[in-house]
């Protein structure tokens, strides 16, 4: 791959910079709202300067969220401007981010992607291999650190990377990259994967296996599922080889009960999550868990099936939640639903699997029906994260201006 600081001018510099900003801003605690207000501001002044537009579709899709948070107003009688205003930057600066950059985004998301995975992995490598590294790290680079309550993992932010350390096991050696949690490097990793497939066709290349490699390595139970699921995706809808498929699916199964059966730490999240689910008493006093998350967000949802129940405490939860303070979430689905109802859930849906439409006729190298995976995909890593409490996953609502032509 062409270095990423050769033939670099004012305008790429520029890009690069709200590139970096977007992944930061999107999973890096170290950058909170001060900053997401400045880099609003900031590529707004981009966006005015390239002489740039709102489509009709951005603003229908604003439009309507804006409907569905008025109608919450009415129906829970509570109005947070700070909620609102905060949900609305994080969605028009991505997409001032896109459309101020044009095309050349999706390439240039691959690189910095790229870098992040390289870096993570020397210093996941380092932590591994080397006694002592860990305090090296925190002693010298930590800007901030946060505790977690459910669990008390303490997460120091170096910047380039994040140190999680539980006081029952010490330094989890997964590997987190710069983000708040190793899930969200693999779902990161997982989306700039996926760009770099539609936009090579091709499974097997440099960046590819550093993207694989980073994603075992942060050892998250639905990154990895999710890389399988692409696999599979890229043999069914782009190399449609029957051969391929019916050899692939037994292995893709094969690995995934090995994985399951040899990797410790998997079998036993996964054992461990249903165990908790099970017992009703865990609902409310329980710890904050994805399936425990996901049965609570349900018990929330019933009533306000098609609007939702805001994003702000005081109407997002039941009352008996946040008597037993269980407001933490963790489940990004259906923390989605709850907050916006069914029917921006489905818009959001349809402006994904558009926009992965699109993307596919920009490069044109892969067959349109691959979309249809990739937003399966896309989806699935949502099961994971709260990953539109930040920018960066709305903006795969917009990759639609990518489209050939436009």
């Amino acid at each position: 791959m062409k270095n990423i600081f050769l033939s670099l001018n004012a305008t790429s510099i520029i890009d690069y910079f709200f590139v970096i900003a977007l992944i930061f801003l999107s999973g890096n605690q170290i950058f909170g709202d001060i900053s997401l207000i400045i880099v609003f501001f900031l590529v707004l002044i981009l966006f005015i300067s390239r002489k740039k537009q709102f489509d009709i579709k951005f603003i229908f899709l604003i439009l309507f969220f804006l409907t569905i948070l008025l109608l919450q107003t009415f129906i829970f009688d509570f109005y947070s401007w700070r909620t609102i205003v905060g949900a609305c930057i994080r969605i028009v600066v991505v997409y001032f981010i896109l459309i101020s950059i044009g095309k050349s985004f999706i390439d240039k998301f691959i690189k910095v992607m790229y870098y992040i995975a390289i870096i993570s992995l020397i210093v996941f490598s380092l932590i591994v291999i080397l006694p002592g590294f860990v305090d090296f790290l925190i002693n010298n680079f930590t800007i901030m650190n946060i505790i977690r309550d459910d669990y008390s993992i303490q997460r120091f932010y170096l910047g380039f990377y994040t140190v999680p350390i539980s006081p029952m096991y010490g330094v989890l050696l997964r590997n987190t990259g710069p983000f708040w949690e190793a899930g969200a490097l693999g779902g990161y990793v997982i989306i700039a994967l996926i760009f770099n497939i539609i936009s090579k066709k091709k499974i097997v290349n440099k960046i590819n296996i550093i993207y694989l490699l980073t994603i075992i390595t942060t050892f998250s139970t639905t990154s990895i599922i999710s890389l399988f699921l692409l696999f599979f995706f890229y043999a069914v809808f782009v190399k449609k080889s029957i051969s391929i498929n019916f050899l692939l699916l037994p292995i893709l199964i094969l690995i995934g009960a090995f994985l399951f059966i040899k990797v410790d730490f998997l079998a036993a999240k996964i054992i461990t999550n249903f165990k908790l689910m099970n017992n009703p008493v865990n609902l409310l006093y329980g710890p904050s868990s994805r399936f425990l998350d996901a049965v609570r967000d349900l018990d929330d949802f019933r009533g306000h099936e098609m609007l939702g129940r805001g994003g702000h405490s005081q109407t997002r939860f039941l009352k008996k939640y946040k008597d037993n303070n269980r407001m933490s979430r963790t489940e990004g689905m259906t923390d989605f639903l709850v907050r916006y109802g069914i029917m921006f859930f489905i818009l959001t849906i349809f402006f994904i699997y558009y926009s992965q439409v699109s993307l596919i006729e920009m490069y044109g190298y892969v067959d349109k029906s691959f979309a249809v995976g990739t937003t399966i995909v896309l989806f699935v890593l949502l099961q994971s994260e709260l990953y539109f409490n930040y920018p960066l996953f709305w903006g795969l609502l917009f990759l639609y201006r990518y489209r050939k032509n436009k």
